[in-house]
This record gives C-alpha cells, sequence and structure tokens, in this order.
C-alpha cells in the first residue's frame, strides 16, 4: 500500500475536522516556505495561498496511508474547487522532506483579501 508524508499547515487545532483522521500518525513542526496563511471570518478555517518570501508553521505528518489521504480530499473540498492537494518541501528543524499539503483551490483564492494574514495555528510556546 502507498504511504506519504502529508503537511498539514495548523492541525494541531483540535476542532478542525481532518484532526482525528491524523492524530494518530507521527508528527513534526515544520516551516512551508514561499506560502502565506489566512482565516477567514465567514468560513472559520485556515487556507494558505502561494506568497514567495513568506513561510507558515505548521506540522508534517509521516507514512499517512492513500486511503486517510483520500479522506482528507474529501473533508478539504478537492473536488469543489475549495481545496486543492499539492507537493510541497517543508523543512523541520534537521530536514526537508517532501510531502503533501492543502492550498487554497480557486474559490477561497476570491476570499484572500476579506481574510486576516497569520503565519501559525500551533499552540505558541510561552
Amino acid at each position: 500500500m502507498s504511504r506519504y508524508r502529508a503537511g498539514a499547515i495548523g492541525s494541531e487545532v483540535k476542532t478542525h475536522s481532518r484532526h482525528s483522521h491524523l492524530e494518530d500518525y507521527e508528527k513534526e513542526v515544520a516551516v512551508l516556505k514561499g506560502y502565506s496563511l489566512y482565516w477567514h471570518p465567514k468560513h472559520q478555517f485556515p487556507f494558505i495561498i502561494k506568497n514567495e518570501g513568506d513561510s507558515v508553521e505548521g506540522e508534517i505528518y509521516f507514512d499517512v496511508d492513500i486511503k486517510t489521504i483520500k479522506k482528507i480530499d474529501r473533508i478539504e473540498g478537492i473536488d469543489s474547487g475549495l481545496y486543492r492537494r499539492t507537493t510541497v518541501y517543508p523543512e523541520t528543524e534537521n530536514e526537508k522532506y517532501q510531502a503533501h499539503t492543502y492550498v487554497a483551490g480557486s474559490k477561497l483564492q476570491k476570499e484572500k483579501q476579506k481574510s486576516k494574514k497569520l503565519k501559525t495555528l500551533l499552540p505558541q510556546k510561552n
């Protein structure tokens, strides 16, 4: 069975619908360069958009099976154009990985101007 590394920006937020599908996988904090993170008040969920010169902190999950990836594709609204899955290269403290993540699809791209730009959704250390 095929297995993937799947980047999931802000997935530590336990209210996200994909959290229960990923909580048992090994994960590590990672930085995704070349993207910006946005939060739209109407939608109440985050999205990322390609933006050279910026970066987003999130998590990378290891060895995610294709069945789980397909479930997350449905949750993320791939078929409706809400998000699209793409290959990215997040970096942890010690290594750079090839992974999949979900970026804003055509529907969310239009909402960028109404959204608040963020750096991370991960819990902040004191």
